[in-house]
């Protein structure tokens, strides 16, 4: 009972029979419904023509012999019919019937018998039956004259008593042969068919059950075929777009933890050496205190003074680059000229650029430029790129800036002639931490957060960071903001 399809085909099977005992009992009714309809059509004019038979004789007495002998050869041919002759209000005055069961009823109600005659209702109409009351028959029904003057009603029961008994005793025998004909025949040849199908729709969710299975057991690569478009074929495309959303996930989490350890080491490296070397001048300068010159300690404490430095901005980044990683954060937005920005940022990076040799150079702008955006992030992303450039320029370097409208946006690009990036590294420099081997050879100051930041800050702006670059010859990034 643990398995699906006999679940399924215990259930078809159940409801197969019901329906079957539902139909043929369904099927009984409708046949007796229709006889009974055929039955008064055929006989609608029985009791007219019955009627002009012994009307006649009714005009001298209800009870007389003449009216009895018309009515007793009428039902010698027609044993299943009752006759009945009622006055104008309904009451039995009269009736001819087989022997059996006496008759219970004084009164038959007028209403079906007027709709009978005037014919103002559809096939099949009941009315009372005298010999069982509470029990509708369909009927037969003329007006006649009684007596002199009194009007009357003959009503004829088309479904005896006889006729009750005889059709009593042969339904039990044809019911039996219809569920014998429907259970034995009919019944094993559909639930042979429904089975067949069964089998085969629980075939696809066994296939499917198997590719589950295969993909929780390690094989990721593994996908249900979907070959319909049904419930089953929607349940196969979901189960792949799910497997397809774990491997996802799992190449994300894959990826977030090589980021992790590359984390881990590029933060014990960088916090390592300035560590180390704040440690070894500090013995120093306590174990040689009396012996050291005061132009050495001087030079001591400026090394100290540096690689706090470094520690601090190193720690800085970490503090912002989680910040700007949060859920919550959102850009102050405000309307601001961007030449202006730049032209500030440069002006801040003067100092740096003359002691490194490095020309900085900008185009007059053809206009303010404004945009929307939060001008203190945009500032740091133009700083961190700046200050990326002037690291990887050498002495002798340009790095130029420039502004270009483009298609409703500003296009900010930064350029350098400096060292470049390695092909394969391009694609992993905007990464927490990443610093080229290259790049290392050329620089120490880096922290490997400053791209990262810059991307993570233009993303909250709807916007994106490009680079290019040929190693040897130098490298440009760009970012567009929309105009205003």
């Amino acid at each position: 009972m643990r398995n699906f399809y006999i679940k399924l085909s215990l259930i078809f099977l159940f409801l197969l029979i019901v329906m079957a005992v539902a139909s043929i009992a369904v099927a009984f009714r409708i046949s007796q419904r229709h006889m009974v309809e055929v039955d008064q059509q055929v006989n609608k004019s029985l009791a007219q023509d019955m009627a002009l038979e012994i009307e006649p004789q009714l005009k001298d007495s209800v009870g007389s012999d003449q009216v009895g002998l018309i009515i007793h050869y009428m039902m010698v041919m027609n044993p299943a019919i009752e006759i009945y002759l009622l006055n104008s209000t309904g009451t039995i005055i009269g009736f001819y019937a087989s022997p059996g069961k006496q008759v219970e009823l004084e009164k038959v109600n007028l209403e079906p018998v007027l709709d009978f005659i005037e014919g103002s209702r559809k096939f099949p109409i009941f009315g009372d039956d005298p010999r069982h009351p509470g029990e509708k028959k369909h009927f037969s029904a003329a007006p006649v004259s009684i007596g002199a003057e009194e009007k009357g009603y003959l009503y004829i029961i088309l479904q005896s008593s006889l006729y009750d008994s005889a059709a009593s005793e042969l339904l039990e025998e044809y019911q039996l042969l219809a569920f014998r004909n429907g259970i034995l025949i009919t019944l094993p040849i559909v639930a042979f068919t429904g089975l067949i199908l069964f089998f085969y729709l629980t075939q696809r969710l066994k296939t499917l059950t198997r590719s589950v299975k295969a993909f929780g057991g390690g094989d990721l690569r593994h996908r249900a075929r979907v070959n319909s478009k049904d419930e089953v074929g929607e349940l196969a495309e979901s189960f792949n777009q799910m497997a397809d959303t774990i491997v996802g996930n799992i190449d994300k989490l894959e990826e977030a933890d090589r980021l992790r350890r590359d984390l881990v080491m590029s933060v014990s490296h960088d916090l390592r050496n300035p560590l180390a070397s704040i440690r070894g001048y500090l013995e120093t300068l306590t174990l040689k205190d009396d012996t050291i010159s005061e132009e050495k300690r001087r030079e001591y404490l400026d090394i100290l003074l540096h690689n706090t430095t470094v520690l601090h901005h190193l720690i800085d980044n970490l503090f912002e680059l989680s910040k700007l990683e949060g859920e919550n954060i959102k850009p102050n937005a405000e309307v601001f000229s961007l030449s202006e920005l730049v032209q500030d940022v440069l002006m801040k990076m003067r100092p740096e650029q003359e002691k490194q040799g490095i020309s900085l150079e900008m185009e007059e702008p053809s206009s303010l430029f404004r945009v929307q955006g939060d001008i203190r992030m945009i500032e740091r992303v133009l700083t961190n790129l700046l200050e990326n450039a002037l690291r990887y320029t050498p002495a002798g370097g340009l790095v130029r800036v420039d502004l270009k409208p483009e298609e409703g946006n500003i296009v900010t690009s930064i350029t350098d002639n400096g060292y470049g990036i390695a092909e394969e590294d391009l694609s992993r420099i905007f990464d927490r931490f990443y610093i080229g081997d290259a790049s290392r050879t050329h620089s120490k100051k880096g922290s490997g957060l400053g791209l990262a930041i810059c991307r993570r800050i233009l993303e909250l702006h709807g916007s994106t960071i490009n680079v290019s670059s040929v190693q040897g010859e130098g490298s440009t990034f760009s970012f567009s903001l929309g105009l205003i």
